[in-house]
């Protein structure tokens, strides 16, 4: 897995590509996105569209990261989950599922709006 992170605007912007299994992938993209939010971004967009697996174990760390940046005032959105990730996800966040569009300029509109 790689990340690519970059800031447009006011929004830090994470790009993740290959698959999230919940091992030390799946670490490092936690351990960047609270280093986002302690960096003092309010916005987050995490981009999921070159991620086609994850296990339930990443979305269960990705969640962590999604109440936490709720916590600390931070917007995070999701944006742009292959179809078959976005399945399991409605599957295991439910209704408490954060923010999502279907693609990064959506998310990045809606963003600008806050």
């Amino acid at each position: 897995m790689a990340l690519c992170v970059q800031e447009i605007d006011d929004v830090a912007v994470v790009a993740t590509s290959g698959t999230l299994r919940g091992g030390p992938e799946t670490e490092e993209l936690e351990a960047k996105l609270r280093e986002l939010c302690e960096q003092g971004f309010r916005k987050v967009l995490l981009d999921l569209s070159e991620s086609t697996f994850m296990t339930s174990k990443a979305f269960g760390i990705l969640f962590g990261c999604v109440e936490g940046a709720d916590e600390k005032g931070v917007l995070f959105y999701l944006c742009s989950m292959h179809p078959r990730v976005r399945k399991v996800a409605d599957l295991i966040w439910h209704e408490r599922a954060p923010r999502y569009f279907e693609t990064r300029q959506l998310a990045l509109a809606e963003l600008a709006r806050s």
